[in-house]
């Protein structure tokens, strides 16, 4: 009866791919699948934390790519975080204020 949307944005907020998933599942097992049609080694890549998993991470520096995704609060060892770049994922909030404006 649940659902997610993931979705990826470009630099300025239009949606270039996007996923309907199950909403019992975590959003961590879809992050490469989603990362997939993206190429990493030109963009940045800016997660919400529930795409903090090692596998992502591995992903992302694997492909050449550079990550901005904030540390869980229970990792043991804590990553540093761009917090002024993450001020950019406001693009993705920003298109699911439209979905929910223009349902």
């Amino acid at each position: 009866m649940s659902t997610k949307i993931h979705v990826i944005v470009d630099e300025i907020g239009c949606p270039i791919y996007t996923k309907i998933t199950e909403g019992q599942k975590s959003n961590s097992i879809y992050g490469i699948d989603i990362l997939s049609y993206v190429n990493i080694e030109v963009n940045d890549i800016l997660a919400d934390k529930k795409y903090d998993s090692d596998k992502i991470i591995d992903y992302i520096y694997e492909n050449g790519g550079e990550l901005t995704i904030p540390p869980k609060t229970n990792r043991t060892v804590q990553r540093k975080c761009d917090w002024n770049l993450y001020k950019e994922r406001h693009l993705v909030e920003c298109f699911f204020q439209k979905l929910k404006n223009y349902r």
